[in-house]
């Protein structure tokens, strides 16, 4: 395999850390990638002290990625849209003050009716009664501020799946140095070999470069590999907040197989938060058509005023209040309301579509992720089938090789094929995990399964 080949295979892995997904691997060769069981991960990391499983590096992203603590204020800006709704509805208390200067003082029967400097304070009470936009406007911020804490919760669990795959990517990348460490290792010995072969005639100088050439090449196959390890580590630090890599349970996980799963809409309505945002945004649509058609009805309002002020007037007290209660019914309005009403009725319709489609491309969503994961558990099974029969050559043809029945073209080209098959194996356990992570997605479940 040519180091271009390693290196494409290398930056592949590297960017599934940071957009597609990542796969766990361990042992000392290439090892079986599953999707960890909650228990299975934990096992993991117990088994290594200071090692951290997938729950635990999922705790640090949510206690320390900032994206988080958006969210969290996210949480906040949507509880505030009921109080703003109740606001229109509540009573209202005000207080005033005022100085008036007038160009004369009158005086009657020997009384100051109005004097020319005055003080006077005022305090008013308001109380909207009935407005039939904003009772439909309370009812519409209720279904609104659950559309926002529905897609706040869909935004933490993309962040969860991001970490997730993070995660993965990181445990693949350190099993690629391992395998490039391997290959090295292989290198050097076909080096030793070949010397002591032409030491003792049985080698041309040639066999002596072609393994030095491929052991200058491994070792730039490892500083690849390592530096795709240490990208994703940094990554993954990165989306938990923490100032170096993290040390990660790299046990081999053996999960139990996910069989396909037949899910109804009625249950991925329940799991996909997404799902659920579309149906509020469908009732905060209907309670919009509602508040439109309410607002053809007279309002009512009741007011309340206390008067107290220097200038008595003819009453002669300096106190005074009033109570008034105010039907207003807006016969023409220039056709604002019949816009408004045209306005939600097309807002409705676009709703209803968008939770259609929503719900269409989440069944879509899972069909095409239960594929993807017989499709590559099948490739995972060729590309394990394909490293067996690479290593068996490998070593029949380092047998031959000792015994001068195989030339160094040979010995180079199997351990060539052998470094590819590791590599390939390695990269098509990344796809299952990525995988098997992408159908939990589609099912509304987080990354581990909950």
């Amino acid at each position: 395999m040519t180091m271009e080949m390693i290196a494409g295979a290398a930056l592949v892995l590297a960017m599934a850390s940071m957009d597609d997904g990542g796969a766990t691997v361990s042992g000392s060769s290439p090892a079986a990638v599953h999707l960890p069981a909650t228990s299975v991960a934990a096992s993991a990391a117990a088994s290594q002290p200071g090692a951290l499983a997938l729950a635990d590096v999922l705790r640090l992203a949510a206690a320390h990625n900032e994206n988080y603590a958006i969210t969290d204020q996210q949480l906040v800006q949507a509880g505030l849209l009921r109080d703003r709704a109740w606001a229109a509805l509540l009573p209202t208390l005000a207080v005033a003050g005022s100085y008036t200067h007038f160009d004369k003082q009158v005086e009657a029967n020997n009384r100051i009716i109005q004097r020319q400097d005055t003080l006077a304070g005022n305090l008013s009470a308001q109380w909207t009664l009935f407005r039939g936009p904003a009772v439909a406007g309370v009812m519409r911020a209720y279904d609104a501020t659950e559309a926002a804490v529905q897609r706040v919760t869909w935004t933490r669990r993309n962040l969860a799946f991001e970490v997730a795959r993070s995660y993965f990517a990181a445990l693949a990348t350190d099993n690629l140095v391992r395998a490039s460490e391997r290959a090295l290792i292989t290198a050097e010995q076909d080096v030793a070999a070949a010397r002591a072969r032409r030491a003792a005639g049985n080698a041309l100088a040639i066999d002596e470069t072609r393994a030095q050439l491929e052991l200058v090449t491994a070792q730039g196959r490892l500083t690849e590999a390592r530096n795709t390890r240490d990208d994703a580590a940094e990554y993954l630090a990165f989306l938990t907040g923490q100032p170096q890599p993290l040390q990660l349970a790299s046990t081999a996980v053996a999960a139990a197989e996910e069989g396909p799963e037949v899910v109804e809409v009625a249950a991925l309505r329940q799991r996909r938060p997404d799902v659920q945002a579309a149906e509020f945004d469908l009732a905060a649509a209907e309670d919009a058509v509602r508040g439109a058609w309410l607002d053809y009805l007279p309002t009512a309002a009741l007011t309340g005023n206390a008067l107290l002020s220097q200038n008595t007037g003819w009453s002669g007290e300096p106190f005074s209040w009033n109570a008034v209660v105010a039907l207003q019914w807006q016969l023409l309005d220039g056709g604002l309301r019949r816009a408004t009403r045209l306005d939600s009725d097309a807002s409705l319709i676009r709703a209803r579509q968008e939770l259609q489609l929503i719900e269409r491309t989440v069944q879509r969503e899972v069909k095409k992720a239960q594929r993807d994961v017989v499709t590559a558990a099948a490739t995972l099974d060729t590309s394990r089938e394909r490293l067996r029969l690479a290593r068996q050559n490998q070593q029949a043809t380092a047998s031959r090789y000792q015994a001068g029945l195989a030339t160094s073209l040979e010995l180079n080209d199997t351990a060539d094929a052998l470094i590819q098959a590791e590599v390939a194996v390695i990269a098509s356990e990344l796809d299952l995990t990525l995988a098997r992570l992408a159908r939990r997605h589609a099912l509304g479940l987080d990354p581990l399964g909950r």
